[in-house]
């Protein structure tokens, strides 16, 4: 058996349990799975992931990455701030998450198969920034989305405001940068920044549409 095939037969296996992962047909989900913090995203959760796309770029049978967030409240609702009591004291510390949520963020965005952020209720800050580092967005109309930096006195990755403009526009960049207030799916749809909206209850058939179109179409 060569690497490669060793590889592609190999599981798929989270370096936390607050990062799910499994394959299902050609398809490589990614959940978020911090229900009780709503999904936000600690040092451990940014880590997993870069292993995990690594794995799919060498697995013939991935075809699409489905990032998404554990049960219907949140997506990801930004940073796991209850960690930073400690860490905050540490500027070190603290670079290291930057830094790890900039790895993470680029290895989605660099990855080279189609990947899609399925959101359901809260994608705050991080969350927006995960999405959109995405190639597809699928939103449920009464998700909320939000770039809370302003309000909370945030500064903000250059390269994630690049993303966001380049997807939205300046002018409704500035909008929800300068404002930071929420906005559904629906307007998030309208300004461009998730790609299809739909009722809640009709999210997991318009993800089947994707998954199924992605299985269907040549490589």
């Amino acid at each position: 058996m060569n690497q490669t095939t060793a590889l592609s037969s190999a599981p798929y296996q989270s370096s936390t349990e607050r990062v799910r992962s499994w394959l299902d047909g050609s398809t490589l989900h990614i959940r978020f799975n911090n229900p009780a913090r709503h999904n936000a995203l600690s040092v451990d959760m940014w880590e997993a992931v870069p292993p995990l796309l690594r794995q799919a770029a060498d697995d013939d049978r991935v075809r699409l990455v489905v990032f998404s967030g554990e049960g219907d409240k949140a997506f990801v609702s930004g940073a796991d701030i209850s960690q930073f009591e400690d860490m905050r004291a540490a500027q070190e510390a603290v670079k290291r998450y930057e830094a790890m949520a900039e790895e993470s963020l680029m290895s989605i965005h660099d990855f080279a198969k189609p990947t899609l952020a399925l959101i359901k209720g809260y994608c705050i800050g991080g969350g927006v920034n995960v999405a959109i580092s995405c190639d597809i967005r699928l939103a449920a109309s009464n998700a909320v989305l939000s770039i809370p930096a302003a309000r909370l006195g945030l500064g903000y990755r250059y390269s994630a405001m690049k993303n966001l403009v380049d997807l939205i526009g300046p002018g409704a960049a500035k909008d929800l940068f300068f404002t930071a207030r929420r906005i559904d799916g629906e307007e998030a749809r309208a300004l461009g920044l998730v790609t299809r909206s739909c009722a809640p209850e009709a999210l997991d058939a318009l993800l089947a549409e994707y998954t199924q179109a992605m299985a269907d179409n040549a490589p």
